[in-house]
């Protein structure tokens, strides 16, 4: 991830795939934040399902994790990269536009 490393892991009790996003705090306030928004969000289909947030990953008291739902896929420079034209249709333009806009939407 952009802000951290992101791992794939067993959710405990072997239930779920989970992505673990670890910070360094730093006084860097995104991990808070994210896990703020993520919380408030609840559920919702365009954005990944919040699960917790930990403290002192690794026994280290400078790290913290967000623990999220793992989504299975690619990321939107991924998908536009591997496009034989960078172009978009207008209707292949607005399913993605939708997508971003329905999750931005529902956010704090």
């Amino acid at each position: 991830g952009a802000q951290g490393a992101v791992w794939l892991a067993m959710e405990e009790g072997g239930r779920d795939l989970v992505a673990i996003k670890i910070f360094r705090k730093d006084g860097d306030p995104r991990a808070g934040r994210e896990s703020r928004i993520l919380h408030t969000v609840g559920r919702h289909p365009n954005i990944v399902l919040f699960k917790s947030h930990l403290e002192g990953v690794g026994g280290d008291p400078d790290k913290t994790a967000l623990v999220m739902e793992f989504v299975q896929g690619t990321t939107l420079k991924a998908f536009v990269s591997a496009r034989k034209t960078p172009r978009f249709k207008e209707e292949e333009a607005a399913w993605i536009l939708r997508g971003i806009l329905g999750g931005l939407s529902v956010l704090p």
